[in-house]
């Protein structure tokens, strides 16, 4: 059975894992068009954690090479 909690957050077996969709103007960066990770966890919290940290760097990510393709760079200050 699989129990959903958020729209990055399921349940399979007891474990948690995380699952998200690769956005289609950027397809062309993945093998896939889904990221899922095992969290290896059967704590609520701690998976929910865990796969915030997880979209927040996926967004990170995702906004860099977006701007990669329309010829900027991202300088951090």
């Amino acid at each position: 059975m699989v129990d959903q909690f958020n729209h990055h957050l399921y349940r399979k077996r007891g474990f948690y894992y995380f699952s998200r969709r690769v956005p289609k103007t950027l397809l062309d960066h993945y093998q896939t068009s889904r990221i899922v990770i095992a969290l290896r966890t059967r704590h609520f919290r701690k998976a929910l954690a865990q796969s915030q940290m997880l979209a927040k760097r996926l967004d990170d990510q995702w906004f860099e090479l977006r701007l990669t393709q329309v010829g900027l760079s991202f300088i951090a200050v």
